[in-house]
């Protein structure tokens, strides 16, 4: 018994790769993703804490992120099991009804995770299917190379790595609130149309890194470039692993731009062609700068932060210059 899975167009964060998954079972969701996703935001403190991300915004005070609930996707919080006996039951039913489950397990006690069998961490696992005659669950995630991949986890297996989690809340995981629930998510039909005033507003958010009321804190738009500058010098000048999920995050950021031009010029019949070799070269730049951190140690490249500023600048001229041209076509 498996659920249907779409392609997601963008996975950088499992909460992406799950949403996506969910709701690209066809393509009713285009307008409502093109209207959206064009703000990015992050917290103050991501050059010197690996748990703050970059993530995209959109100005909501219920769910200022996107990958929750959305017009085409429900998201339903159930307590967390504590009884054994219910952990597979409970969970094979919610997939009986067309229902995905994104739960907290111990890593240490799965395969293909990192901190298999080194250290006790608490993280997502979702789940689209079970074999009762292998005793599986059929669950999405990464490969190494951050590729969605589906995997097996034994019933026992999974069983053990969720009681886990539900010792590690009581201790060291007290405050992860967010972990204290079960998150049960299901398809729902929608028809959207494509928002250009919601475009033309996000577009010029992010051009003046416009601040959101209800969280002060947030850094938004292009004002997030200089904490990566930051990032990338905090990094160069230690000796710890660096993420390069940011900038994974940030060329799906400039993928989707293209994608949306040749999205708009389809469905309104606007002429984007002299601007489209502009968001493709962007999209390109942000590619090679991916690939470049994917591949390489940052203190092996030798590529010093006062030469990683000059580049993300010239990059953001760009961008900037490029998103205001196509605010004016837009208005």
């Amino acid at each position: 018994m498996k659920l249907e899975l779409g392609k997601p167009i963008i996975h950088c964060y499992p909460i992406h790769l799950h949403h996506f998954s969910i709701i690209n079972k066809n393509k009713k969701y285009e307008p409502w993703l093109y209207s959206n996703y064009i703000q990015i935001s992050t917290p103050p403190e991501l050059p010197y804490d690996r748990h703050k991300i970059i993530n995209f915004f959109r100005y909501d005070e219920q769910e200022p992120f996107y990958g929750g609930t959305s017009p085409f996707m429900k998201e339903c919080k159930l307590e967390r099991i504590e009884t054994i006996d219910e952990i597979v039951p409970s969970f094979r039913e919610s997939i009986n009804q067309d229902k995905y489950m994104n739960i907290f397990v111990d890593d240490y006690y799965l395969p293909f995770r990192r901190a298999y069998r080194k250290n006790h961490y608490p993280h997502d696992l979702f789940l689209f299917g079970y074999t009762d005659e292998k005793r599986v669950f059929h669950v999405l995630g990464f490969d190494q190379y951050g590729l969605p991949k589906e995997y097996e986890v034994d019933y026992q297996v999974l069983s053990k790595a969720y009681l886990s989690v539900n010792s590690l809340l009581k201790s060291e995981y007290s405050e992860s609130n967010w972990m204290a629930c079960d998150y049960q998510m299901h398809y729902t039909d929608a028809e959207c149309e494509l928002e250009i005033p919601r475009m033309v507003q996000l577009y010029q958010s992010f051009i003046d890194s416009i601040p959101f009321d209800q969280m002060p804190w947030a850094i938004n738009g292009a004002a997030v470039y200089p904490l990566l500058m930051e990032y990338y010098y905090q990094y160069y000048n230690s000796l710890t692993a660096y993420d390069h999920r940011p900038f994974h995050m940030l060329y799906e950021h400039k993928m989707l731009m293209l994608k949306r031009v040749d999205y708009i010029q389809k469905e309104l019949d606007l002429d984007l062609t002299p601007i489209r070799p502009r968001f493709s070269k962007l999209c390109q730049d942000f590619l090679d700068l991916r690939n470049f951190f994917m591949k390489n140690n940052i203190r092996a490249v030798k590529l010093s932060p006062n030469q990683f500023n000059q580049k993300m600048d010239a990059l953001i001229d760009k961008e900037l210059d490029l998103y205001t041209s196509i605010v004016k076509i837009l208005k």
